[in-house]
């Protein structure tokens, strides 16, 4: 049980270090890092909002397409793209998967039971709910590593969003960052210095951790605040780039996302 949570730990410790530091893909010379952040975050929102409305199965392919394409424009490492999604259409699945039954016992059927069939009503709403959910994450995607995290939090300022919300959403993205690699740490330094693991020593020790943890982020939150005022926080959110006027590359972003539109007007 503890090399579990030990394992657990240092993995989401990887992960998010990982995350931390991805800010240099967004300052790759990719189709997305070159749009204007505000369209880019516009436009791509606004990708996710119609793969939820939309319910036609071609739009949904088309979308999914548009995503992949953007990935490989925007120079993002397709690893990065497998990590990131591969377990959620396997738990999309596992949910929809009552739906391939829907609806229950009337035909046609594609394949029949004694007293229940697959159903093609059934795949389809299946088939919908996962390309829904995998378009999503993949725009997701495209945002966080496209636009990187201070870019995204300016472009979301250029909304007019209240400072407080975005405070609260850049000081949770760097505590946990902080608090988790700090637990990192500590499971390093204590499995250096031992040679083997004892169950009752383990046991003792996970329930120092988690007291520690309680203080520790207690006083982390503290002398973070503390190190963010003497470095001229005042509590106003300062985008480190101003955004520039809109450029073809911008254009040509906002036109391509009308013609979509136009599309799943015209085809729905």
């Amino acid at each position: 049980m503890i090399d579990y949570i030990e394992k657990t730990l240092m993995d989401l410790s990887k992960y998010f270090r990982a995350v931390y530091f991805s800010e240099d893909l967004s300052s790759r010379n990719g189709f997305i890092q070159k749009v204007n952040p505000p369209i880019a975050f516009l436009v791509l929102i606004s990708f996710i909002f119609l793969s939820i409305l939309v319910h036609d199965i071609f739009i949904l392919i088309i979308l999914y397409t548009i995503s992949i394409s953007l990935i490989v424009l925007s120079r993002i490492p397709l690893s990065y793209y497998i990590k990131s999604i591969a377990f959620i259409p396997l738990f999309t699945a596992i949910i929809a998967l009552p739906y391939i039954f829907y609806p229950f016992s009337q035909p046609p059927f594609i394949y029949k039971f004694s007293f229940i069939g697959i159903t093609y009503q059934g795949l389809r709403y299946s088939s919908i709910l996962i390309l829904k959910v995998t378009i999503v994450v993949s725009f997701m995607i495209i945002i966080y590593y496209g636009i990187g995290f201070q870019r995204l939090i300016g472009s979301i300022k250029f909304l007019k969003i209240p400072d407080i919300f975005l405070n609260m959403i850049s000081f949770t993205y760097r505590y946990i960052f902080l608090i988790v690699s700090q637990v990192y740490d500590i499971f390093l330094s204590r499995k250096s210095k031992m040679c083997k693991s004892n169950k009752k020593i383990g046991r003792k020790w996970q329930s120092y951790l988690l007291g520690h943890i309680f203080v520790r982020s207690s006083v982390l939150s503290e002398n973070m605040y503390n190190s963010m005022v003497s470095r001229g926080y005042t509590g106003e959110i300062v985008p480190m780039k101003k955004n520039k006027s809109m450029q073809y590359n911008d254009i040509f972003f906002l036109a391509f996302f009308i013609l979509i539109i136009i599309i799943a007007f015209v085809h729905g």
